[in-house]
């Protein structure tokens, strides 16, 4: 490499021209100049030119860079490419410079009055809101302000309470609380978090939500509302939009101008100019609220709708998001999950949520009597399947409009019957201000063609709005055209033939109140109301063997689509020649796990069967509760369990469960909850005294919200559990943390924060545990505990760098920047820090200096690459890539995506597309020459990164490239390769994978991955080719146990009894399973009700000569699970007499005696082997 003439520090050198600076320097080597100087001595160019090249201060025309490559005897084309990076480079650098010149709103104290076109928008969102059909229900319509009760939101992250992304505003004030903080409001999750995405199901609130803040954020600007008592420090611009209406094409601004239009519609004086979108609004960044992101139906549209936000999600962008969907698979949101989007889950209305909305409604609508009316609302909806129902803000409504209308009507019990009362006031002729038939009759009787045409339009409206909600849950065709057609297709000639029958059916539509009016199209009032009229339609057209039962299945299996199978399902049982044993029986045919708990949800939703198919059900979901490996599943289970109102013996099995002492803590604790909820706290005494003993960290917290509902004596036996707990030997700094968040949910202040007070005192306590400590503390104390937190943080051990980067960190986002620059500038300064506390406290930097901070995390990247840490390297730039996009940043990273490291490029390359998006694809693809020269895992990984920014062709080439590789790879990024091609197109995904198979048959990993990854996508298709992948590693006879294992297990839950027969012998005889691979087979085999199976397994286990104690142990606790400890005693007496047993075997097996009478509740000694000291 040429030298040149050392820096005289007087010019700055530009990151983003050191590319082309590498280029010169390598061409004046390849041309044989010793040095630079050399070069300038030959006289061609200007001295100060060709400096300004090489030293990286100054761009040439791209004429004169050029004629330095012909000089340098190299192509003049193959500077072009480094030139106009280094161009583009530069002007992306100006024009950040220009946009840091902008104004930059950050207290809501500066806030200025809003412009002309600004104002528009924001009267019109103050006055538009998602709201019910009140006065044709019959109802007086409250105001939103007085009627909604404030709903919390809970954290999903698996990340949970990461640090907050970028916050410019100052720090909101906070207010000591009376009550444990064991949520958030969405403005203090706002605050916390740039971007949030807050799933829910049904009903749950979400569109209200989003409506009352762009409601309360757009009369703050109005200045019809203070800003005072907002928990949000940073000023925003609210703009809502419906997530469908997003599905146009064109720039972002233009886009966002169409969706405000059709979203706001007549509201709006003047449609947005789009140029208002493309930057701050007078300073302030826009919130943009996107509701109802599973309301795109087309799931390749809402793909690229959820691109595009993410791609508007980075850091650094003029926008900030608040995105709210029904559950969708992880799968789908995966761009959003990749853009660092903060998950939460909008919660259900708690006794104080309900109590309040109550009394705020029957206060509403003028009764003589609210009060006494609010009273018996709550004492009718305190029990049973109701109970639970009106946690649903939605359903809670109905159940509000239904206690008006109806007052001496019982309020209806299941979710059906509240569905089908709330249609029925709407499409009734008793309701509010729609024209009865004689109103209709005097008003057209001078026309009586037009009279003729109302008239069956109104006759006929039930089964339009029906056809209309078949059309919204299925083929998605314009609500409008549907209508239209479908009077064309059914009314006689002499209605068409009506010059103004369109206009009729359109006022009429609306007249029902199920449906609105946007830019000229229908909608429904809410996806459920589609759902429910659509399943009205279905069940009445299903025959009685329910011929469609497997397709509703599916539907009702993920949660995107449960709610309306289960109105299906519900309704199709409630016709009086149908059975509803048919779908239990075809749902229990087979083993998924999932059909389990579908069964178990059909009967909770109020469907009858009769005792023998309800035990079938509850015998399935007990053994998936005892021996499900998968913990989440299981306490589903437990919670399905509790739905069960309509049979109330469950609550003896409930009971059963959460006395079994084998049973893991977390099961017997959600068995506790669930048996409170079917039948009340006196039903749980003796079960929580006898589990509080062994409740630790997360069992205690589940059960402290259960506790503060029961009352006082509740919350002072968990209390007394907290002590004991961190009383223990071998209690540490972690328990200490736990006992701080039981705390603060029981809402004991002064003992939450003397316990975190402890925590943070303690020089042991790790980044976790400080981090809930001080947060508890704030939570506690609001900006009192500041100086507190600040004094902790300044006096932890030097050699605690993760844990005063953390509290760094925390300090910024109180307020305290100086304090926490301090802190980190300490970490920084200490070469000794680990990698992660170095990223912690970069981070944490650029949060408090922006660009300024880029320097030094270049530097410390530039020190770790040399060290080789190119793990820490990249992460590094990640990182902080996602905090300010800086084209510096995406510089580096390039370089090192390039230069040929062995591991981590994917690292790289993800910074490189947080900064630049998915404008780097094409050139990703060229230097990685498509991904093959990329190792097998950077492949995978680098195939994600491309499809989290919508670049689906270069993912899927890189993912395949992946699994064709020959260089054999961990199992699970075989998965998530295969899991890609699936992701990016499911039918021509299934025959790739396949074909992959074929050509390499004994690659078990691969084999696995992909096994993995199609039990992860239900259809037709995946599940055939789940059973024949299966089905070559269960007949090949080299593969490996693990494989071989889960192939088993996969063909037992995708089939019937004779799978579970095969896996049981083949757990008997199959000599390439290992000991532990049986024994999750038999587990397997037992969560799925085969117990007798279970037990061949198990005698055939027992008899083994040569395995670890532990195995048996495991072995023991497996047995007792299965409620087969009984069945365990007498094998294993019956093994004992067998003479031919080995010594050294029966000695272990009394050993195994031994812990099964000690477990569980079985007779002592009968044999006399088996007696003590024996």
């Amino acid at each position: 490499m040429a030298g040149g003439r050392p820096s005289q520090g007087k010019q700055q050198r530009y990151d983003e021209l050191e590319e082309l600076a590498a280029w010169f320097r390598q061409a004046l080597g390849d041309a044989g100049f010793g040095s630079v100087h050399e070069f300038v001595a030959t006289g061609m160019f200007e001295k100060n030119a060709v400096y300004g090249v090489f030293n990286a201060t100054r761009l040439l025309t791209l004429e004169n860079t050029q004629s330095l490559a012909v000089a340098l005897r190299r192509d003049a084309g193959d500077v072009r490419a480094v030139w106009l990076r280094a161009k583009e480079a530069r002007d992306r650098e100006l024009l950040a410079a220009e946009r840091a010149e902008e104004r930059r709103l950050c207290s809501w104290a500066d806030l200025p009055l809003p412009s002309l076109a600004l104002r528009n928008l924001l009267e019109s969102q103050s006055m538009s809101v998602d709201r019910l059909p009140y006065s044709m229900l019959g109802v007086i319509e409250p105001p939103l302000s007085t009627v909604y009760v404030r709903q919390h939101i809970r954290s999903q992250d698996k990340r949970d309470r990461q640090p907050a992304v970028s916050r410019e505003g100052t720090p909101a004030e906070r207010s000591p609380v009376s009550q444990a903080q064991t949520t958030l409001s969405v403005l203090e999750a706002i605050e916390r978090h740039d971007h949030l995405l807050v799933t829910g199901e049904a009903g749950a609130g979400k569109s209200t939500m989003t409506s009352y803040l762009a409601r309360t954020l757009s009369r703050v600007w109005l200045r019809e509302t203070s800003a005072a008592g907002l928990p949000l420090g940073e000023p925003v611009v609210p703009l809502r939009i419906a997530a469908r209406t997003l599905d146009v094409g064109g720039s972002w601004s233009v886009v966002l101008a169409q969706a405000v239009s059709r979203s706001l519609g007549r509201s709006l004086l003047q449609d947005p100019d789009p140029a208002i979108f493309t930057r701050r609004a007078q300073g302030a960044r826009w919130l943009i609220l996107v509701d109802g992101l599973d309301e795109i139906p087309d799931a390749r549209q809402r793909r690229e709708i959820i691109t595009s936000i993410a791609q508007h999600a980075r850091a650094g962008r003029d926008y900030r998001f608040v995105v709210t969907t029904r559950p969708l698979p992880d799968d789908d949101l995966s761009p959003l999950i990749s853009a660092d989007v903060a998950r939460f889950a909008i919660q259900p209305f708690g006794h104080a949520e309900l109590d309040q909305f109550a009394r705020r409604w029957f206060g509403s609508q003028r009764l003589d009597d609210p009060e006494d009316r609010a009273d018996r609302f709550l004492r009718e909806t305190s029990d049973g399947r109701l109970k639970e129902l009106v946690r649903n803000p939605l359903l809670a409504t109905i159940a509000g409009v239904s206690a008006v209308r109806d007052p001496d009507r019982p309020l209806p019990t299941s979710r059906i019957s509240l569905y089908e009362r709330f249609c029925g006031y709407l499409l009734d002729d008793h309701g509010g201000r729609r024209e009865t038939m004689a109103q209709l009759h005097r008003h057209y009787a001078n026309d009586p063609d037009r009279l003729t045409c109302v008239l069956w339009i109104h006759k006929h409206r039930t089964a339009i709005i029906g056809a209309l909600a078949l059309s919204r849950t299925g083929d998605q065709t314009s609500l409008w055209s549907t209508a239209k057609e479908w009077v064309r297709r059914h009314a006689p000639h002499s209605v068409t033939e009506v010059e103004q029958w369109k206009s009729h059916l359109w006022e009429e539509l609306l007249a029902t109140g199920l449906l609105v009016a946007t830019d000229g199209e229908l909608a429904f009032l809410h996806q459920s109301f589609a759902e429910y009229l659509s399943a009205k339609s279905h069940a009445s057209t299903l025959d009685a063997d329910f011929a469609a039962l497997d397709g509703w299945i599916r539907r009702g299996i993920g949660e995107a689509e449960r709610t309306f199978a289960l109105f299906v399902f519900g309704l199709w049982a409630a016709r009086a020649d149908h059975q509803a044993h048919r779908i239990v029986d075809v749902l229990l045919s087979r083993y998924d796990p999932r059909r389990t708990l579908l069964a178990g949800r059909i009967l909770a939703e109020g469907v009858r069967v009769d005792d023998p198919a309800a035990e079938r059900v509850v015998t399935r979901l007990d053994a998936l509760i005892r021996n499900e490996n998968d913990t989440d599943r299981a306490l589903e289970a437990v919670q399905v369990l509790g739905g069960l109102f309509d049979y109330r013996w469950v609550s003896s099995r409930l009971a059963g469960l959460a006395s079994l002492d084998s049973l893991p803590v977390r099961r017997r604790v959600e068995a506790i909850v669930a048996l409170e909820q079917l039948a009340g706290p006196s039903a749980i005494t003796e079960a929580l005294n006898d589990v509080l003993p062994s409740c630790y960290g997360r069992p205690l917290r589940r059960m402290a919200p259960m506790a503060v509902r029961l009352g006082a004596p509740i919350v002072e036996q968990i209390r007394e559990r907290v002590q004991q707990m961190v009383a223990e030997a071998d209690a540490d700094a972690e328990e200490w943390a736990n006992a701080v968040e039981v705390l603060k949910k029981l809402g004991l202040q002064d003992d939450t924060e003397r316990f975190a007070c402890s925590v943070l005192s303690n020089p042991f306590a790790r980044q976790d545990d400080l981090k809930k400590a001080a947060e508890a503390l704030f939570d506690a104390k609001g900006m009192a505990a500041l100086p507190q937190v600040i004094e902790f943080a300044q006096t932890r051990p030097a050699a605690d760098y993760t844990g005063r980067a953390a509290l760094a960190d925390l300090l910024r986002r109180e307020g305290a920047r100086e304090a926490s620059a301090t802190i980190v500038e300490q970490i920084l300064a200490d070469d000794s820090g680990t990698s992660s506390s170095g990223i912690a406290a970069v981070t944490t930097d650029l949060h408090l200096r922006g660009s300024e901070a880029v320097p030094a995390v270049l530097r410390l990247e530039e020190r770790w690459s040399r060290d080789g840490s190119w793990l820490a390297s990249g992460d590094l730039l990640e990182a902080a890539a996602k905090v300010v996009p800086d084209d510096r940043i995406a510089g580096r990273a390039r370089q090192r995506a390039v230069s040929g490291i062995p591991l981590g490029a994917d690292l790289y390359v993800r910074a490189w597309l947080a900064v630049e998006g998915i404008a780097a694809v094409p050139e990703i693809m060229k230097v990685t020459d498509g991904g093959r020269r990329l190792i097998f895992l950077d492949r995978v990984w680098v195939a994600k990164a491309l499809h989290d920014v919508g670049a689906l062709p270069e993912a899927w080439e890189l993912a395949e490239n992946a699994l064709r590789c020959k260089d054999r790879g961990l199992r699970t990024r075989y998965r998530d390769a295969g899991s890609l091609l699936l992701k990016v197109d499911h039918d021509r995904g299934i025959p790739a994978l396949m074909e992959i198979v074929e050509g390499d048959a004994n690659n078990f990993p691969l084999l696995g991955g992909l096994l993995d990854a199609l039990q992860e996508h239900d259809s037709p298709t995946a599940e055939r080719a789940l059973r024949d992948l299966a089905d070559k590693l269960t007949h090949n006879p080299y593969v490996s146990s693990v494989e071989l294992r889960d192939a088993l297990i996969t063909l037992v839950r995708c089939g019937e009894k004779p799978a579970a027969v095969v896996a049981a012998q083949a757990a008997i005889h199959r000599q390439n399973l290992t000991i532990d691979d049986r024994k999750e087979i038999a587990a397997a085999l037992a969560s799925y009700a085969e117990l007798e199976l279970a037990q061949e397994v198990w005698s055939h286990l027992m008899r083994w000569q040569e395995y670890s104690l532990s195995s048996d142990v495991t072995l023991v606790d497996d047995m007792i699970a299965a409620g087969a400890a009984d069945w365990a005693a007498q094998e294993l007496r019956a093994q004992l007499d067998d003479p031919l047993m080995a010594a050294r075997r029966r000695t272990r097996l009394r050993q195994m005696l031994a812990l099964l009478t000690a477990a569980a509740d079985v007779p002592g000694p009968a044999h006399p082997d088996d007696a003590p000291g024996r």
